[in-house]
């Protein structure tokens, strides 16, 4: 009754508008009027501007239709709604219509609002419930309505996409319950990292395992390199395979650890795996650790073999006796690398291979002669010969079908053996000449030098090589149609600085006859042209010199006191207790007995070998050595008292009692003075009796025993008691005492086996 003015949308009829007492009235349908203040009169309404007339002025006012769509929706008229809101509403409000709509499964009505607002969410999700629900759309007069109908189940399921589309994650998974699909509601927390919730709501059902849903959160860590809490993850939900290997690829030995103890010893792949990570990152303590919990011992040797650790390897043996072949073949190799010889035979010996250190000297003795290092290759030719005395007294193990020593007799092996020391020898003295030629200075005396030259010259000119084993069924010998191969110089062994050495020592002690012989020796060799020159100069110099050596340098035989040249070439001569292939210096050219040298400074000693009886054992023989001599030997002395003038009178007689001279004399000189009656230039074993062991002193004698007792042991007497002498126990070797005690001082060992 207020109304003075009065108009009708032009747009929509249901919307009309009127003015009066100061007040717009705006009337949807049937919904009650919305006021508004507004002075003048209403005379025109097209969409959402009115028109009114203040006065004389016309005024177009903008009235929002947020009142009336507000009113539709709650009546769920969606189309009526959409109407007024294309009539002018704000994007809120058009947000607000397309969620209703889509909540009310009017999809046309939503998917308009909605590309109204471009939310391509919601229109793809449109997209997809049509798609799902295709041919499930109402139809009036022959058009769809836009109307999804569907049932109960799944309207609730759309309604929590839509929900979840809203960010109303609890409310859309309560949906999803009440629609039976709670495994649905999982899936979206899960793809959501809400794990939490994830993991709350499956612990209340058996649909969805939970496992699975830790599986998923780690592969999600891991993709968003959160790999701590991954591995964590991955060990709970019992993927360990996958955990190790996240931890061992970044080096987390500690964690890997600390996972390896959780496990079971039944678990063998994922600790299979742990090892590999532990051996490449250097942890062999957790490698250890790890083995033991799988019990796999056979695994740990190898393991300990590959890193070197030998002791936790022997204390793995001490319980497992059975992995023996497993350790102590590498940890022999290892050994004689290392030059621990004697502990790598034993090793190869526990291991069943002794043929094995036998190749193992040798590639270390071919390395050493090939990197110039003479000293070693001595050493290691010492070593050699010692294995194959072991091999003949042992025998060879079952595993050795392939080694070449199988096809070997005791005898050609017992050649071998006297041959590998005749070149332990050859280098031992080289290894001095080679120093004393590079090096600017030598620490050698000349008459050293000189004596090693002479000696390496002595030996070379009888030096053999046996022939090849080509028939293992021949007990007597090898090969009776094989010949030794002579004149070959040892691999390494240089003639010129051995004549070089001899010629330059032999001018400077007066040696001119030697020396002569080293020049004109050299001028046969092919030398290098830069000492051409020098060479014709000293071969001219020398020819101004006396031909003749030093009377004083000429050596003695004290077998047959013949007086020997400085060179003592004689042929290779059959010895009843020597090898043809052992022959070291020189010989005496009188009576052929083999000189014997201090390793030293290669002075010849006062030493004549000799044996024994054939009814005499070795055991008989030691012990009379042993005992107190029947009759000294040597010149005697005696006391004698006589009283003369009431006084005691004491005389000392040096010349020996005369009245049985013949007695007293010396039984061993007596045998030499027979043995150099005898023909000169053949050798003949000296043999001694009972009585003349039994009237030796023990501390003249030397015994060089062999290990194992395979040789018999040889017999020595020292012809000059006042000049001392020792032997090595260990390689037999001789020396003066003062020559002895300076080199075991340089180095703390003996200088040719490097026994302490």
């Amino acid at each position: 009754p207020n109304a003075n003015s009065a108009c009708w949308n032009t747009e929509l009829e249901d919307l009309l508008c009127f003015s009066g007492s100061g007040m717009l009235n705006i009337k949807a349908g049937k919904f009650p009027v919305h006021q508004q203040k507004l002075q003048g009169f209403v005379v025109g309404f097209k969409g959402s501007r009115i028109f009114c007339l203040h006065v004389y002025a016309m005024q177009a006012i903008d009235v929002p239709q947020s009142a009336s769509l507000y009113r539709y929706l709650e009546r769920g008229d969606y189309e009526s709604a959409y109407r007024i809101a294309c009539l002018g509403v704000t994007d809120q409000d058009w947000r607000l219509l397309a969620i209703e709509a889509i909540q009310g499964l009017h999809l046309d009505i939503a998917r308009k609002a909605f590309i109204r607002v471009r939310d391509m969410r919601y229109i793809d999700l449109i997209k997809r419930i049509e798609a799902t629900n295709k041919g499930s759309q109402g139809e009036k007069n022959g058009k769809s309505t836009g109307i999804v109908k569907l049932s109960d189940n799944d309207k609730r399921m759309f309604l929590a996409d839509i929900l979840a589309y809203q960010g109303k994650y609890v409310d859309a998974a309560k949906m999803f319950i009440e629609a039976g699909q709670i495994e649905k509601a999982i899936e979206m927390f899960a793809d959501l990292r809400l794990w939490d919730e994830a993991k709350k709501f499956a612990q209340s059902t058996d649909k969805v395992n939970i496992t699975d849903l830790i599986r998923s959160q780690a592969r999600w860590a891991e993709e968003a390199h959160e790999w701590k809490a991954a591995a964590d993850m991955y060990r709970e939900s019992g993927d360990f395979m996958k955990a190790v290997e996240i931890l061992g690829e970044r080096g987390w030995i500690d964690d890997l650890m600390d996972l390896v103890r959780t496990l079971r010893s039944t678990e063998l792949p994922p600790l299979v795996k742990a090892v590999e990570y532990f051996k490449k990152h250097q942890s062999v303590s957790h490698a250890i650790e790890t083995y033991q919990k799988m019990g796999d011992f056979n695994g740990l040797m190898i393991m300990l073999v590959e890193q070197l650790r030998w002791e936790e390897g022997l204390q793995v043996l001490a319980t497992h006796p059975e992995l023996a072949s497993e350790f102590y073949l590498p940890y022999a190799h290892w050994l004689a690398i290392n030059d621990r010889f004697e502990e790598a035979q034993s090793a190869f010996k526990k291991a069943g291979r002794p043929e094995e250190s036998v190749k193992v000297l040798e590639d270390l003795t071919e390395n050493a002669v090939i990197e110039s290092r003479f000293d070693d290759a001595s050493f290691y030719y010492w070593m050699l010969a010692g294995e194959y005395l072991r091999v003949i007294q042992t025998g060879l193990s079952a595993n050795s079908n392939n080694s070449p020593l199988k096809n070997m007799s005791k005898v050609y092996l017992t050649t071998l053996f006297y041959h590998y020391r005749t070149l332990a020898d050859i280098y031992y003295a080289y290894y001095f000449i080679y120093r004393y030629t590079i090096d600017p200075f030598t620490i050698q005396p000349s008459e050293n030098i000189f004596n090693i030259s002479r000696f390496l010259l002595n030996t070379l000119a009888t030096y053999s090589v046996p022939p090849p084993a080509t028939n293992p069924n021949n007990n007597e010998g090898e090969n009776s149609n094989a010949v030794a191969i002579k004149g070959e110089t040892p691999l390494g062994i240089s003639r010129i600085n051995i004549l070089y050495a001899l010629g330059k020592q032999s001018r400077d002690l007066e040696a001119f006859k030697v020396a002569r012989f080293a020049y004109e020796k050299l001028q046969s060799l092919r030398i290098p042209p830069i000492f051409s020159d020098q060479l014709d100069l000293l071969t001219m110099s020398i020819r101004a010199k006396p031909y003749s050596d030093k009377e004083e340098l000429q050596p003695i035989c004290y077998r047959c006191s013949f007086t020997n040249p400085l060179l003592t070439t004689v042929g290779t001569v059959n010895n009843t207790n020597e090898s043809a292939f052992y022959h070291s210096g020189g010989r005496c050219t009188n009576c052929v007995h083999n000189f014997v040298y201090s390793f030293y400074s290669f002075d010849i000693l006062p030493l004549v070998q000799f044996e024994l009886e054939d009814d005499i054992t070795d055991e008989e023989a030691e012990k009379l050595i042993e005992m107190e001599p029947r009759k000294p030997a040597g010149s005697t002395s005696t006391f004698k008292e006589s009283s003369a003038n009431n006084s005691v009178v004491q005389t000392l007689s040096l010349e020996g009692d005369n009245r049985d001279d013949d007695f007293e004399m010396d039984l061993f000189s007596q045998l030499l003075e027979q043995y150099e009656q005898m023909e000169s230039g053949v050798n003949v074993s000296l043999k001694v009796s009972r009585e003349i062991l039994h009237s030796l002193h023990q501390n003249e004698v030397f015994i060089r025993k062999y290990e194992g007792g395979i040789m018999r042991p040889e017999y020595f007497k020292n012809m000059e008691p006042d000049i001392p002498i020792v032997m090595c126990p260990h390689c037999g070797k001789f020396f003066l005492e003062d020559d002895y005690e300076v080199a075991s001082m340089q180095k703390n060992f003996c200088p040719y086996c490097r026994a302490h």
